[in-house]
């Protein structure tokens, strides 16, 4: 069955990726219907602590853990969706990445990078330092353009601001299939 297939490729793994281990909170109104703040360190319990809304309450405890210890073994296909937080996933990685057990990654890029503290080219750099192969694809309205590039900073010029999405691959362990 299609099910079972699926079940065999794809690992779901209950956490968050993160540069080091901690526990976070997710935090909305009583009537919230899909997002929300997320808190992560000591003494941020509630929604009081943060200064939030009073009509704010905790949703769900997140444990945050490193990508090295999260995959053990070679992940084939990554989607990383973490709304700014990406310098944080992949600093928890490093280990992942010089062992070449990750093979492809799509990641979302956005101006949520710059807000969070981090930058494209920083991104940018961190993969092509573990020799990985970097490929652009802008979303509307810019069109649909792919720009390959060894050369981060040509990539990060051209989406500074922007929202697009990259495609990596790095060198790679694993067999193929």
């Amino acid at each position: 069955s299609t099910q079972s297939t699926w079940g065999k490729l794809v690992q779901l793994v209950p956490v968050g990726l993160s540069h080091s281990d901690q526990e976070c909170q997710i935090f909305s109104a009583q009537d919230n219907q899909g997002d929300g703040i997320t808190s992560c360190g000591p003494g941020q319990n509630s929604s009081q602590d943060l200064s939030l809304n009073p009509n704010y309450v905790m949703r769900q405890r997140v444990p945050l853990r490193t990508m090295n210890d999260c995959f053990p073994d070679n992940v084939y296909l990554m989607k990383m969706d973490v709304e700014g937080f990406e310098n944080f996933v992949l600093r928890g990685g490093r280990r992942a990445f010089a062992e070449k057990r990750v093979k492809y990654i799509v990641q979302e890029f956005t101006v949520l990078l710059q807000i969070q503290g981090g930058s494209h080219l920083e991104v940018l750099e961190f993969y092509d330092s573990y020799f990985c192969k970097i490929a652009l694809k802008d979303f509307p309205p810019n069109g649909h353009r792919v720009v390959s590039s060894q050369f981060p900073e040509i990539v990060a010029d051209s989406i500074a601001g922007g929202i697009g999405e990259i495609f990596v691959e790095c060198p790679w362990n694993g067999d193929e299939g």
